[in-house]
């Protein structure tokens, strides 16, 4: 996969591309943040979003 992005179906539209993203947690976001600030810096398009984390309980 290059720059372009995927193709075929379900593609999404050119205009909505990302070469990259990144998914992080909790401790993890200052990696996250840095990481795609790289990229962009680099010229990438890059989608970040953080998950919430579930707590299990028993």
């Amino acid at each position: 996969m290059g720059r372009s992005g995927c193709g075929g179906l379900g593609a999404v539209p050119r205009a909505e591309r990302w070469d990259f993203f990144v998914s992080f947690t909790g401790a993890d976001r200052a990696w996250a943040e840095w990481v795609a600030w790289q990229w962009e810096d680099a010229g990438y398009r890059v989608l970040i979003r953080g998950k919430p984390v579930r707590r299990w309980t028993v």
